[in-house]
């Protein structure tokens, strides 16, 4: 596998030794494929999306194959911050209105709310770690807590309310960069891998067959069909799916190349947290947290009594820089959470969140060629949003009309220019935020 950072990002056989692996039960062995097969629908990707599509399939009848360049939730799928919110976009709701108009709109926030609910239900059911019932979004000026206010108006099922500094003092933590919190439903915080191992039961339960360590490597059309072919064998499907998100590889199929960017993200988890040190910033806080800053961080109070902590990463993606950027994590871990500058990290990852030059999910057909379909671009939110287009990707293989998909979400986005200088486009990028971010909280 290759993309724009180091090769030991992509390096299947080196999996991240995150909190969530090693709280995690091993996935039961699935075979690599092997030989020649053929199905119905081949999905490229048994992340969220890939398996959830997969599981939808499979329950009409469909006889489909996902195939994974890793072992089930080796990617983002296990190892993401396990927020369960309400956007995969980076427009705002606002912003969609103007483009898309209040219908369309409105159709997709309900999606993500009747998605968030569903979710927390499938869960439930396959014994799933979740807490919380809500999203705080913690402002980190008090200027931007007057921005907040504008959306405490409940509409399409989310229900918002806004807390003051102290009010949220009550609720959730005190820190320097704790200016008030907007507290949004439905949302809640999970364990990723134990979610991506239960999706893949459940796939498999529909009758959908699952391959690891299966990573496609061509793929070409043969007359009416598709040929995907990996190290050891190949398969040929009527309909394919591509549903790889932050590890989209150019060169695989043209309709796809410059679409994704991806952008690295990571995560430390502490040593379990004592008493005396949750008293130390009165932390009551049981739902997953995200602050509003553009170079965000987002956090949680695991059940454990651990905290995790996640921001925006850095341009390399080496095994050998981790501990330098693990240092960087804490350091900005120490900014927010003072009285835990010396709260040890006992794990720290890496991986790559997907963007897009519309900042917004890229799901549908394309529309040159019907049997080839596509869900991607989560922008770092994927853990509901993935599920949501995978269920909906499905309805349209078996028939519905592409329309079912919500307006913001149709579609492929615009191309990034010169794609082999993604790293060169994202840096300027996130020194830009930076910089607005260092003069907001002026």
């Amino acid at each position: 596998m290759r993309g724009p950072y180091h090769p030991d990002l992509y390096d299947v056989a080196r999996w991240p030794e995150s909190w969530w692996r090693a709280s995690a039960p091993p996935p039961p062995p699935r075979p690599p494929l092997e030989g020649d097969a053929t199905a119905e629908v081949a999905i490229i990707g048994a992340g969220y999306a890939g398996l959830a599509c997969a599981e939808a399939l499979a329950g009409r009848g469909v006889d489909v194959v996902a195939l994974d360049a890793g072992e089930i939730g080796w990617g983002a799928s296990g190892r993401n911050g396990g927020i369960v919110g309400l956007s995969s976009d980076k427009l705002g709701t606002e912003a969609l209105v103007a483009r898309f108009g209040e219908d369309e709109t409105r159709r997709y926030v309900e999606s993500q709310v009747e998605g968030a609910r569903r979710l927390r239900a499938f869960c439930d059911a396959e014994g799933v770690e979740t807490q919380g019932d809500a999203e705080a979004y913690v402002a980190h000026t008090p200027a931007v807590f007057e921005r907040l206010g504008k959306w405490r108006e409940a509409r399409w099922g989310v229900e918002a309310s806004l807390l003051s500094r102290e009010a949220y003092a009550e609720r959730g933590y005190v820190g320097p960069e704790q200016h008030g919190a907007l507290i949004v439903r439905p949302g809640f915080g999970l364990h990723p891998m134990q979610l991506a191992q239960a999706r893949a039961r459940a796939a498999e339960r529909a009758g959908a067959r699952l391959h690891p360590r299966s990573e496609v490597r061509a793929w070409r059309r043969e007359g009416a069909t598709h040929r995907l072919e990996t190290a050891r064998g190949s398969i040929r499907a009527g309909k394919v799916v591509l549903a790889t998100n932050g590890f989209t590889p150019d060169g695989l199929h043209p309709a796809f190349d410059g679409r994704a960017m991806p952008v690295l993200s990571m995560i430390g988890v502490t040593r379990q947290i004592n008493q005396a040190e949750m008293a130390a910033h009165g932390w009551r806080e049981d739902a997953p947290l995200c602050t509003t800053r553009r170079m965000l961080y987002y956090f949680r109070m695991l059940p454990q009594r651990r905290l995790l902590f996640g921001m925006r990463g850095d341009l390399d993606g080496s095994a050998a820089s981790a501990p330098r950027f693990a240092a960087h994590l804490r350091a900005h871990m120490a900014r927010m959470l003072p009285e835990w500058r010396d709260v040890e990290l006992e794990h720290f990852w890496r991986g790559p969140v997907c963007m897009t030059r519309a900042y917004r999910p890229a799901v549908g057909r394309l529309p040159d060629d019907p049997t080839v379909f596509h869900a991607f671009g989560w922008h770092g939110s994927g853990v509901n949003g993935a599920a949501v287009a995978g269920r909906l990707l499905a309805a349209v293989i078996a028939g519905a009309d592409e329309a079912t998909i919500p307006a913001p979400w149709r579609g492929l986005p615009p191309r990034i220019p010169l794609p082999g200088l993604r790293k060169v486009w994202l840096g300027g990028m996130l020194a830009l935020y930076r910089a607005k971010d260092a003069m907001e909280a002026r």
